[in-house]
């Protein structure tokens, strides 16, 4: 299973995740997180791209003390987890309020006191609390004390081991250090990229309540984080940063619009929890902001490389002319790939096989399953479903005929010519991707060929009568 956050978190990515994505390079070698937090984006990157230098960075020491007993210490942290789920089962209501606060003491007696043997037991208690407390807030008072109230829970999973291991896995080769997010300039380099997910710009005073340090982080602070990015970003860094949209509750503050005008700014929406009155809580807009440019995966879609003369030329040779053509226009408002049915990190593939080479032997993907199962189905060669696959393979893009040309030619040059055209598969290896991306015009208009089959996996099947619903 791919690893997933660990504790419940105030302003958690989780279901941010899809917009976020948008916006992660092609490959990610180097990967840099100044906020940690819940570490849901961290989680996505580490699952997903396997980067050979990670380093996470938290103001919170005792958040970064959990990463680091996930990461060295998971079976003692398990067995301690372990323990007190049962012990919280078993007992009242009352008695589990009791434990809760019980439990609250004794975590910030050992965080005063701050001795490195007791750091497995404080991990485990962190988690606990997490799971107990109101919302999965982490909030301090003055003197650095948790006091966030009980929840009262009534089956908190309080020890996901699957998870816990599968997280201390992808954590083996991560660096974690406790300290300002300015600490990570250093390892920041033109090969990194970097997520920011800061403390939120309070929207209102009353919100304010949620401290997450002692130092809270004021209008200053965000202006210094912005001279910070502003800064990573000259060295050729690409970032993406979140933060609170003040226009929530003032349409005329444009703290966030004026301080980053010289990037990006996207308005996504987030259900938010953390007030106590549930008819308050629901969807807001949230600021994304980035210096990467390009929303998509790759330059052009599909129907943008369809609009191409050399392609309408190809198109019309071999298919027929679709203005003057009946079943040329047919196959292009059906067959052929729309965007508008793509979703981040789904590749579908119908069942079968029509015995040509292609582009070598390799799992041949569509990124709109709809274009996908209705050209293989009138071809008659396949069958009643549409697998769908998950994951973030990176591909190399030779939808444009002259680099495609151009690969082929390099391929042949350093592997040799086969009948199986194999070489295409060896190329694109050596280089780092995990398949290719090429026009097949005769087909849904482009086909994603994955050589490296780790990099997806299977989550379903799509029955005929379901992929014929959108007709």
């Amino acid at each position: 299973m791919n690893a997933r956050p660990f504790v419940k978190w105030a302003g958690g990515k989780s279901q941010l995740l899809s917009e976020i994505r948008r916006k992660y390079p092609t490959t990610i070698e180097k990967y840099c997180e100044p906020f940690v937090g819940g570490g849901a984006v961290l989680f996505d990157v580490l699952s997903n791209y396997q980067p050979k230098e990670v380093l996470i960075n938290d103001i919170n020491a005792e958040l970064i003390n959990t990463y680091r007993q996930i990461k060295n210490n998971c079976e003692p942290l398990i067995l301690q987890l372990s323990d007190l789920q049962d012990k919280y089962k078993s007992i009242s209501d009352e008695q589990r309020k009791a434990l809760f606060f019980e439990k609250r003491e004794r975590f910030n007696s050992l965080k005063i006191n701050g001795n490195a043997d007791d750091n497995l037991e404080k991990a485990a208690l962190f988690i606990f609390i997490n799971k107990t407390c109101f919302n999965g807030l982490y909030r301090v008072n003055s003197k650095g004390l948790f006091n966030v109230p009980f929840n009262n829970a009534k089956n908190p999973l309080l020890c996901d081991a699957e998870n816990l291991r599968a997280c201390s896995e992808v954590l083996q080769n991560v660096e974690m250090t406790v300290g300002d997010y300015s600490s990570c300039k250093d390892f920041i380099d033109k090969n990194t990229f970097v997520y920011l997910d800061p403390p939120y710009r309070p929207l209102t005073q009353t919100s304010a309540f949620t401290s997450y340090s002692e130092s809270g982080f004021s209008d200053e602070q965000q202006i210094e984080l912005e001279k910070f990015i502003d800064s990573i970003s000259k060295k050729g860094v690409y970032f993406v940063a979140n933060n609170s949209d003040p226009k929530n509750t003032n349409e005329d503050d444009n703290f966030f619009d004026d301080l980053y005008t010289k990037f990006l700014i996207e308005r996504v929406f987030a259900s938010r929890a953390i007030n106590s009155n549930g008819s308050k809580r629901g969807k807001i807009s949230e600021l994304l902001i980035t210096n990467v440019s390009k929303a998509s995966e790759f330059e052009l879609t599909a129907e943008d490389l369809f609009q191409l003369p050399e392609y309408q030329e190809i198109f019309s040779e071999q298919i027929g002319d679709p203005n003057v053509d009946n079943y040329a226009k047919t196959k292009v408002i059906k067959d052929l790939a729309k965007s508008k049915n793509y979703k981040p990190g789904y590749f579908y593939h119908a069942i079968g096989g029509t015995g040509e080479s292609g582009v070598g032997e390799g799992l041949y993907l569509g990124k709109d399953s709809k274009a996908l199962f209705n050209f293989y189905n009138c071809e008659g060669e396949f069958g009643n479903d549409v697998i769908t696959y998950y994951g973030f393979p990176n591909f190399i893009d030779l939808s444009r005929m002259e680099d495609f040309d151009s690969f082929e030619n390099e391929a042949i040059k350093e592997f040799g010519k086969d009948s199986k055209k194999s070489y295409f598969q060896k190329l694109a290896l050596a280089k780092g991707y995990d398949g290719i991306r090429y026009y097949d015009i005769c087909a849904t208009g482009e086909e994603f060929v994955l050589y490296n089959t780790d990099k997806v996996k299977q989550i379903s099947k799509k029955a005929k009568k379901q992929s014929l619903e959108w007709w």
